[in-house]
């Protein structure tokens, strides 16, 4: 560790600051590590001699200024961070406080929200390249050039064509350059993740059962094209599925006893859930583990049946809605006897579920929502996690809704050029007001755990070490809705004798709510944008099986 502590290149996962999420949502991603960047460093390990250090602010709790005191002792040479868009004001907070400190580090930045505003990302002040699509070999390329040339400039002294793949730096974007997405040709011949970049890999722990974890991917990208997600853009690939098998393995050799899967789509058809299936069982390999991205296409009974005898504990599938109308309006492949099947399918099999589900859509109305929470107590979800619906950024849905002039101005743009203050969540504004949204959301996830018949069905499928961790995971929740009470009495106390009318802004809304003791912006928009791209989903076809 000493080694890892002085090594110059530095991975940092930057501090996650959920606006509407409770301390349960801030504990679940305190259990959780970016893959990304253990791909990452593991990639440069593999294929050069660099030493590389992974920071973890959110799971160590680390503050800006203990950072600082850390880098000071062993200041780095490059320093790459993942941006994501809801998480933009923290991250860039962070990076522009380590290059005021230290100059000469080269910072590089990738993720999600690079891909969709790299323009206004390339030119903040305290970026010196950005790389777009995966980050493996442009990311290495990018630390030969700095730690050779000894500068933080170094890439400014190579021609355009030159460049690492992927990669853009401000003097290559004013000679009129930006960088197409780099893709990794094969990504059996990407090294296995390095647990021990993580350090004691042993403190991340599953949420739900306390069990030492690991988390992997079968794939990257998505095969579907829902308009309300910004991986409808992506292109869809997989590992071979004995790969997945043989990492698996390596893991579970070295203490790992909970394999997460984090797939936007672990099942894209149903040839290849079958084929995962048989080569697990007859692998003998017998780990619990989880699916994080499902779709509820291709659940059949007896592909979950050999999944259950190899270990499989949990599905999480985006339901969203079961309304046929909304759902064409997110241009979702699903229907509610699908749904409902799945579910039932999961239960038979003793396999549980969680269901994402998404109110407030666009046009939607209260029977609307009302009808969905109801059809979730029919399908008997083990788990439920309800969003509130909000025009994300790169999505067919933000776009129309610009282009239609639904949301009077590109505020995702102008928040990725200035990323200050909290991001610009665009609720829609519908026949509920948008704090009763909430209120009912909350109420009723409150009464669907809490509750006796529930409660009981929680400990008869629980082991001990998950008896365990569900009263501690009640407990914060528990804490968490008395804050939140005492917080809103004592906002109405403050709000008597104020006007509370929304200020009106073109065809926009401004409200605010005071969330976990902070003042939350959501911008409300009236309206449900026509949805001009029309993409079914594709026929893909995953390495390891057709559809």
């Amino acid at each position: 560790m000493e080694l890892a502590n002085h090594a110059p290149i530095l991975l940092l996962e930057t501090p996650f600051m959920s606006q509407t999420g409770g301390d349960e949502v801030r504990a679940y991603v305190q259990s959780k590590y970016n893959l990304a960047l253990l791909a990452l460093g593991s990639y440069l390990r593999a294929k050069s001699e660099f030493g590389v250090r992974l920071i973890n602010m959110v799971k160590d709790r680390i503050g800006e200024e203990e950072l600082i005191d850390r880098l000071r002792a062993a200041p780095p040479r490059v320093v790459g961070v993942p941006l994501y868009s809801y998480n933009l004001s923290e991250s860039c907070r962070v990076i522009a406080r380590i290059k005021s400190e230290f100059p000469e580090v080269h910072v590089c930045v990738g993720g999600p929200h690079v891909g969709m505003f790299p323009n206004e990302t390339i030119r903040l002040p305290y970026v010196d390249s950005m790389v777009q699509g995966d980050g493996e070999e442009p990311f290495l390329q990018i630390c030969r050039h700095v730690m050779e040339a000894g500068r933080a400039d170094a890439l400014d002294g190579l021609g355009l064509d030159e460049l690492p793949p992927g990669t853009t730096t401000k003097r290559s974007l004013a000679a009129g350059h930006v960088a197409k997405p780099w893709a990794a040709e094969d990504l059996d011949a990407l090294p296995m993740p390095e647990l021990s970049l993580l350090g004691d890999f042993t403190r991340y722990r599953d949420f739900l059962s306390n069990r030492v974890m690991a988390i992997l991917t079968t794939s990257r990208g998505c095969p579907y094209k829902c308009h309300y997600c910004s991986s409808e853009s992506s292109k869809y690939r997989s590992f071979s599925i004995s790969r997945v098998i043989e990492i698996m393995q390596r893991y579970v050799e070295q203490g790992v006893e909970y394999i997460e899967f984090w797939d936007e789509t672990f099942n894209p058809n149903k040839r290849r859930l079958e084929e995962f299936a048989d080569a697990l069982l007859a692998s003998g390999l017998r780990v619990p583990w989880g699916i994080r991205g499902s779709v509820v296409l291709h659940v059949t009974e007896a592909t979950l049946r050999k999944l259950k005898r190899t270990g499989l504990r949990i599905m999480q599938f985006g339901v969203e809605t079961f309304q046929p109308r909304l759902i064409k309006y997110l241009n979702k492949a699903t229907d509610p006897a699908t749904i409902q099947a799945a579910f039932g399918t999961c239960r038979r099999v003793g396999i549980r579920s969680v269901a994402n589900l998404m109110v407030n859509i666009p046009s939607s109305t209260r029977d609307e929502m009302m009808a969905d929470l109801a059809f979730l107590e029919r399908i008997k979800p083990t788990y439920v996690s309800i969003s509130v619906y909000n025009w994300a950024p790169g999505t067919s849905h933000y776009r129309d809704a610009l282009r239609t002039g639904l949301i009077d101005h590109d505020y995702w743009r102008s928040y990725a050029a200035d990323p200050r203050g909290v991001e610009p969540v665009l609720h829609a504004l519908t026949e509920m007001p948008i704090e009763e949204v909430y209120r009912i959301r909350d109420a009723w996830v409150w009464r669907y755990y809490f509750n006796p018949a529930k409660v009981i069905e929680h400990l008869r499928c629980m082991d001990f070490r998950e008896l365990i961790r569900a009263g501690g995971i009640a407990g914060i929740m528990v804490r968490s809705r008395i804050r939140d009470f005492v917080a809103q009495r004592w906002r109405r106390r403050s709000a008597a004798g104020t006007d509370s009318t929304p200020q009106v802004i073109g065809r926009s809304t401004e409200a605010a709510e005071s969330v976990g003791g902070g003042e939350i912006r959501r911008r409300l928009v009236n309206g449900m944008p026509d949805v001009s791209l029309v993409v079914l989903p594709s026929q893909t076809k995953a390495a390891g099986g057709a559809c």
